[in-house]
């Protein structure tokens, strides 16, 4: 044993003084530990640190590990590189913007001006957020969780949710957006391409959109509360109408009776200045107390209110379920359903109606044509006669008597009714001379 340890020891101190042999081109700045690594000739004050092999800067910064690439030129800030195959590159930054150096940790990542990518594979362009494996966040997007992706100006939060649509915003596992300006929440939800919608769901996994208050504006969501109030509201017109008291006389009662901006914002100049407010999407603002603006522009400036869009810029909720409680939200099946049944409700009582209006008319005839016509009698004669009469779909029968009391008067009565129908009295007097 001890032949061997003086036999390995000079092979060791071998290797270590190779290791301590750094190849460095270009000007020096802070501290540059490793080999083959390159700083650009604008990199002249201290502040640039360098820990690892074939690294090449041209601004100042840190860089920890190898085959490191920083093209940003110098006067933008700092850029921190962390990771194997690390690039920054300056990418799209249009003028009058203050942009700063990026901050890329992981393997085969890039990064660009203002950026944060955090990940392995993970990439963030000019002033965006990409944080997870293979998150992909294009100029001023936020990509969060693994695969995510998100086009300009728009945010994906989930694995797999693709924001593909400018401005889109796309929260949930596999939750694609790709109409521009949509809101896809939940997992494997959709817009289905289309621009300027709120989705909660698909085609076939619909959710329920709960808690929703009573809707005041035009363009406001509509909850199952008022749907029924409106139901009965329409109920109770048509059996409370002047037309049908007047025309059947039925026996119906009317009715009586900048990327994370203020509190709880999220996106490109994001602003919530409300009391535990929530915006999120490029340009949008909840000013109001307890408010949620969601999706680029949108504004929700009433306390407690959701807003998917603005004036002139309104947004279509799809995919929503039917609503089963008070405060959900009302589907176009659900209110074309209710304004249907409304429609043959109506239909029917009008139909009822006037089938009533036709049998109370057919009886009221069959009884007229049912009264026996008294005759002309002589002085003290006595008369009695009867009759059948018919009209549409009512029979009546009916009976009559006079009598002659003085050369000059006579009297009479008669009666008659009709199958089903009331009785029809009948009484005369006459005199002549």
């Amino acid at each position: 044993m001890k032949i061997h340890q003086v036999r390995f020891k000079p092979v060791v101190l071998a290797v270590l003084t190779s290791m301590a042999v750094l190849s460095t081109t270009g000007a020096s700045a802070g501290t540059i530990t490793g080999w083959n690594n390159t700083v650009g000739p604008d990199v002249t004050r201290d502040g640039t640190n360098i820990y690892g092999d074939n690294n090449y800067t041209e601004s100042n910064g840190v860089m920890i590990g190898d085959r490191q690439s920083n093209t940003i030129p110098n006067g933008y800030g700092d850029a921190v590189l962390i990771g194997n195959n690390v690039a920054a590159s300056e990418g799209n930054s249009p003028d009058g913007v203050y942009w700063t150096g990026p901050v890329a940790i992981g393997n085969d990542v890039s990064a660009g001006l203002s950026s944060v990518a955090v990940g392995t594979a993970s990439s963030a362009k000019a002033g965006a957020v990409a944080l997870g494996l293979s998150a992909d966040a294009s100029d001023n997007a936020i990509a969060v969780g693994l695969d995510s992706a998100a086009s300009d100006h728009a945010i994906s939060m989930g694995t797999g949710s693709h924001a593909s649509g400018t401005g889109s915003v796309a929260i949930g596992n596999r939750a694609p957006a790709g109409g521009e300006g949509s809101i896809v929440i939940g997992s494997n939800s959709t817009d289905d391409g289309q621009s300027y919608v709120f989705s909660v769901g698909s085609g076939d996994q619909q959710r329920r959109v709960i808690n929703v208050a009573d809707g005041i504006d035009d363009t406001d969501a509509v909850n199952m509360r008022q749907l029924n109030a409106l139901s009965e509201q329409i109920a109770q017109n048509v059996l409370g109408s002047t037309y049908l008291q007047s025309t059947v006389h039925a026996a119906v009662p009317a009715a009586s009776g900048s990327l994370f901006a203020a509190d709880g914002a999220t996106g490109e100049v994001a602003t919530a200045t409300g009391a535990h407010a929530v915006a999120m999407g490029a340009n949008a603002q909840a000013t109001a107390d307890n408010s949620v603006a969601l999706g680029a522009n949108s504004v929700a400036d009433r306390a407690n209110s959701v807003s998917v869009g603005a004036a002139g810029g309104e947004r279509q909720i799809t995919n929503v379920a039917a609503g089963t409680q008070g405060t959900d939200a009302v589907n176009l099946n659900q209110l074309n359903g209710a304004v249907s049944q409304a429609n043959g409700y109506t239909d029917q009582a009008i139909a009822g109606a006037k089938n009533d209006m036709k049998h109370y008319s057919d009886r009221a005839a069959a009884a007229t044509l049912a009264m026996p016509s008294i005759p002309v009698l002589n002085n003290g004669e006595k008369w009695v006669g009867a009759a059948v009469g018919n009209y549409g779909s009512s029979t009546a029968v009916g009976v009559a008597a006079a009598y002659q009391a003085t050369a000059n008067l006579n009297v009479g009565l008669g009666a008659s009714s009709s199958n089903g129908g009331s009785v029809a009295l009948k009484a005369q007097a006459g005199y002549r001379w």
